[in-house]
């Protein structure tokens, strides 16, 4: 089975040359939070409740800069919903950039955003600037789909609530 994989990324186009980045990308991101129980009792009178959103977009490139390619495309809530406290930014156009920062053939960071020009992540105030991302992972993109996969988790605490989150975010390149 491993030969037979070896041979199809072998024929496979590569992804991209330095003078040639990906022409198109699809992305996946979803993310859960998981409130625990004291939330969970909580629910009914807060609204504040464990939830799932999916956000999907697309987007055709526009421009490199070093190793960040940028794509003009749409972004949009597909799925589930959350307390507005849990929501992240999402454009009420559908119209959005994505940001994506290759170095070979690994994904190190996504960013969908508003404004053309901002490839930098938000370290603050990244919903109310119109800009979502994930940054600092590692994500092989697969030489056959040409996908790329990173899921994340982390766990805080809000006014004495635990949270905890899960990230999802899947990119499929089109060479």
């Amino acid at each position: 089975m491993l030969s037979l994989l070896s041979a199809l990324a072998a024929a496979s186009p590569p992804l991209h040359t330095p003078a040639a980045p990906p022409a198109a990308l699809t992305v996946t991101y979803q993310t859960t939070f998981d409130l625990g129980g004291a939330a969970d009792q909580l629910c009914g009178l807060t609204g504040l409740c464990d939830c799932t959103v999916t956000y999907e977009g697309t987007g055709c490139f526009v421009r490199s800069s070093g190793d960040r390619h940028t794509y003009r495309g749409t972004y949009r809530r597909t799925g589930g919903s959350c307390h507005e406290i849990l929501t992240l930014w999402t454009p009420t156009s559908a119209e959005a950039h994505h940001t994506v920062r290759l170095n070979g053939d690994i994904l190190t960071e996504w960013i969908a955003h508003a404004s053309e020009g901002d490839i930098e992540p938000l370290r603050s105030g990244a919903k109310a600037r119109g800009q979502v991302w994930l940054a600092d992972f590692t994500a092989v993109i697969d030489p056959v789909s040409h996908t790329a996969r990173h899921t994340e988790s982390e766990t805080g605490n809000a006014a004495n609530i635990p949270i905890h989150s899960t990230h999802t975010l899947t990119v499929v390149f089109e060479p």
